[in-house]
């Protein structure tokens, strides 16, 4: 951080200093104008505490009018580092890239979603509309938006997750999304017997 220009500097602390309250993943773009045109970083939480940021650079940046993720590129491989689920979609709601943590929980290889899957593979009916919905409520740069579903694996088992999610920028046109899965599986679990506990002591 130290060793960054005062005006980024500053912009990396604010991010910093969300993530230790939030304790949530959360994208900040380093344009003054709130959009992606200069490129963003992206922190995320690891499971032992520490705080992993990365920088995705913008337009002036890139060899590519592509701001989804392409194989080798540097926020690609430590995504692939980390032991959360990262994911990008494309604006058609078609999944585009998922890591190697991600792959693995679902059961699903990157020949899977090489030429993009469909969201409906991965909700049950009735919870991919809900999904296609919620992407369709991200309209700034820096926004962050929390849901929980029930997502179906490869093997057809339905787990429940939550999808941290954030809108991909050029400009102020919205590209595409990036996010992270948690699976809430033992939250949920330990809430199930905390009403069963419940129950029991209202019924002695």
């Amino acid at each position: 951080i130290y060793d960054t220009p005062f005006a980024e500097r500053k912009k990396l602390l604010e991010l910093i200093n969300h993530i230790r309250i939030t304790g949530e993943p959360h994208k900040l773009a380093a344009s003054v104008k709130g959009d992606d045109s200069d490129g963003y970083y992206m922190g995320f939480v690891l499971t032992n505490g520490d705080i992993v940021v990365s920088w995705e650079k913008g337009k002036s940046g890139k060899q590519s009018d592509s701001y989804l993720l392409k194989q080798g590129t540097v926020f690609e491989k430590l995504a692939n580092l980390l032991p959360e689920m990262i994911f990008e979609i494309d604006l058609s709601g078609k999944i585009v890239y998922a890591n190697t943590q991600g792959l693995a929980y679902f059961g699903y290889t990157l020949d899977d979603i090489t030429n993009g899957f469909p969201l409906d593979k991965i909700f049950p009916e009735e919870e991919a509309g809900r999904a296609y919905e919620n992407l369709k409520k991200i309209s700034l740069s820096n926004q962050n938006i929390s849901h929980e579903y029930r997502a179906r694996k490869k093997d057809g088992s339905l787990v429940p997750i939550i999808t941290r999610t954030f809108g991909i920028f050029e400009g102020e046109k919205l590209v595409g999304y990036r996010g992270v899965v948690t699976d809430i599986t033992l939250q949920k679990k330990n809430e199930e017997q905390i009403i069963r506990e419940k129950a029991f002591l209202e019924h002695l």
